[in-house]
């Protein structure tokens, strides 16, 4: 239960990420990137209040990113890149008001980007969503997003008009 940090990338650990995870109410940093994890984000991990860092990077994890995550208020790190995730980019993450560095690329993400609520995570350095081909943004959304985000990297997908 006084769980603060768990680091396991680059293990070659396979099978699922346990449920009990969202239990560890004290957990800031979890790191399981580089292994071979499969299924999908625990929705439990939305319980983890004061989350900080999240990569879950480089596995097979498969399914939608849960909207449980935007209940992450201390998320400053969201790295969930080079996996099969599919289904959008969750409105619910612009809740997350700390988020620094979020990495949603080269996934299988579809559907609009949510341009308003992404544009109001102020301080965010680095924003990942290329390599997603399903995943689209308007040329009206690239420029919403570098007005409000003017010191951020942008990584986004392809425009489409509209």
């Amino acid at each position: 239960a006084k769980l603060k940090t768990l680091m396991l990338h680059a293990n070659q650990l396979d099978g699922i990420i346990p449920d009990e995870l969202g239990q560890c109410g004290e957990l800031e940093n979890l790191f399981l990137s580089e292994n071979k994890l499969t299924g999908g984000v625990p929705v439990s991990l939305g319980k983890c209040a004061k989350l900080k860092d999240l990569s879950l990077s480089e596995n097979q994890l498969a399914g939608p990113i849960p909207d449980e995550l935007g209940q992450c208020g201390e998320l400053e790190t969201l790295d969930l890149s080079t996996n099969q995730l599919t289904g959008g980019v969750p409105a619910s993450l612009g809740k997350c008001a700390k988020l620094k560095d979020l990495r949603l690329d080269a996934n299988q993400l579809e559907g609009a980007v949510p341009v308003t609520e992404l544009a109001a995570l102020t301080a965010l350095v680095q924003l990942a969503l290329h390599q997603n081909e399903g995943l689209t943004i308007t040329a009206s959304g690239v420029q919403t997003l570098k007005e409000a985000l003017p010191n951020a990297k942008l990584y986004l997908p392809t425009e489409v008009a509209g």
